[in-house]
């Protein structure tokens, strides 16, 4: 059995403190970014995934036996901007090596910088520009399903 999502989170905070990075955590998923390159992320204001939906995905990973990985996107000063991976199949968890009772933590080996960015124009300027070679990358790689 998984380590219960209200033990986890305050240990994955930790874990990205003793990293260097702030233990401030806000959920995101690909439709709240806009990969710029390694060095930076575009977040946008005020978009996130909410906690608890983040716990219901831990909740049903622990259910079907798999392993889960929480990662570090990108960060700011003052917030750490997160993901989970849960594995979409037994066969998946075997390629991500996220067996049963297996809780990994990660950051990026060179953490990118996160910029907060409103929607509107600038943001829409930013999505055409985004390459495909990004878009395909964060929609196999940055998965929450």
């Amino acid at each position: 059995m998984n380590p219960k999502f209200e033990e986890i989170i305050p240990v994955f905070r930790k874990f990205l403190e003793q990293q260097g990075f702030p233990g401030e955590i806000v959920w995101v998923a690909p439709e709240h970014t806009i990969c710029c390159g390694r060095a930076e992320w575009k977040i946008f204001e005020n978009e996130c995934v909410d906690e608890e939906d983040i716990k219901l995905k831990y909740q049903d990973a622990d259910d079907k036996k798999f392993g889960v990985r929480f990662c570090a996107l990108c960060v700011n000063d003052e917030t750490s901007y997160c993901y989970l991976i849960v594995p979409t199949s037994e066969l998946d968890a075997d390629y991500k090596l996220l067996t049963y009772e297996n809780v990994k933590l990660s950051v990026p080996a060179e953490m990118p910088h996160a910029r907060i960015l409103r929607r509107g124009f600038r943001a829409s300027w930013y999505q055409m520009r985004e390459s495909i070679k990004f878009k395909e990358w964060k929609e196999l790689v940055f998965r929450i399903d």
